[in-house]
């Protein structure tokens, strides 16, 4: 009759096997059953009675450098045979210079596309106006959806492409969201939330997007300005979508859509000046100076600009009522301490 062997309950060396592992029982405190065949492979047995493959070694400085431990796995999922090969294989990386445990932990650290994503836009947010933050969450968002879990480290070129792809009907937008991407990883290396990495977003070739400059005619623009005195004053008739349901439509001799003098002033000034709409609408009289017909915007897309007004506008502002800060004013909003925020109109569909 074979005799039985006795359970091992404290440290040893012995090589690791299937029968090894039958006798290895839990200590007082965790303990190793190291292999004698693969120096650095052993068991880590705990207390509760949890084991696992681990590969014990030392980075940088041989006995002097660091000690550390790989965990590979339970012994319930994998075989001593399997884990050997596996420790064989990380044990190489460390003779060449490799720190396997650390680049673990910095896997498991590193941030999903979507945590990325957000960390980009509070930096976005910070150093940006508000409105390319919200340019930017937007196109941020569209990738974010499809790329969203995916370890933002591991996402390849090939999956942006395929996304870029799948944005083809809107050209525009399938190149800001790429440019916009490729400005996030750029920034999550640059602050080292990321490892140095090949961008995944440049090499792409971006749609060809129509960007010739289009210029009212003299004809156009005086049918413009037609439009806009006709809803200063009588009101533009308009059709209820025949697609969309209407509640309480007024009649149809009462359907017509009249502007105020701010909308009015704002619809002409864009005319005047070649400002953006956010330019106007956002403008402050402070920024006016009407004595040497100037406008100082602060907060344009293209940084600090000055306009130089020509006789028309000067009129325009003028003649305009000042209710307040805004050239075009919103309706104001009472605060809690009954005090008044005055703030500028955000657009000229409600007029």
């Amino acid at each position: 009759m074979a005799k039985k062997e006795p359970p091992i309950n404290s440290a040893i060396t012995a090589e690791i096997t299937l029968n090894l592992l039958k006798r290895i029982e839990p200590g007082e405190s965790e303990y190793f059953v190291s292999d004698s065949s693969v120096t650095g492979f052993a068991i880590r047995v705990r207390p509760s009675g949890s084991m696992s493959y681990v590969v014990l070694y030392r980075y940088g400085g041989g006995r002097d450098g660091a000690t550390r431990k790989y965990t590979i796995g339970s012994i319930k999922k994998i075989t001593p045979d399997e884990a050997r090969r596996l420790a064989k294989t990380i044990l190489a990386e460390v003779v060449h210079g490799k720190d396997p445990a650390k680049e673990k932990t910095n896997d498991r650290l590193s941030p999903t596309f979507e945590v990325l994503k957000d960390d980009y836009l509070l930096s976005v947010d910070a150093k940006q106006k508000s409105s390319t933050y919200k340019l930017y969450a937007h196109w941020l968002n569209i990738a974010s959806e499809v790329l969203g879990r995916r370890k933002a480290k591991d996402v390849g070129r090939g999956e942006i492409e395929k996304l870029h792809v799948t944005l083809k009907d809107k050209p525009i937008t399938a190149n800001r969201v790429l440019s916009t991407i490729s400005s996030m990883y750029t920034w999550g290396m640059s602050v080292t939330a990321l490892p140095s990495m090949e961008n995944p977003a440049s090499g792409i070739k971006k749609y060809p997007e129509d960007n010739r400059d289009r210029y009212l005619t003299n004809e156009e623009l005086g049918r413009l300005g037609d439009a806009i005195r006709e809803a200063e004053t009588d009101g533009i008739p308009w059709d209820p979508d025949p697609e969309k349901k209407v509640k309480h439509a007024p009649k149809a001799e009462n359907r017509r859509i009249k502007i105020d003098a701010f909308a009015a002033a704002a619809l002409r000034l864009f005319i005047l000046t070649g400002a953006r709409r956010g330019e106007i609408l956002k403008l402050k009289w402070s920024n006016v100076d009407l004595q040497r017909g100037l406008l100082f915007l602060d907060d344009s897309k293209t940084r600090k600009k000055t306009i130089i007004l020509n006789g028309p506008a000067q009129v325009i502002l003028t003649e305009l009522k000042k209710l307040g800060p805004y050239v075009i004013p919103g309706e104001p909003k009472v605060l809690d301490d009954g005090k008044i925020e005055h703030r500028p109109r955000s657009d000229l569909k409600r007029c």
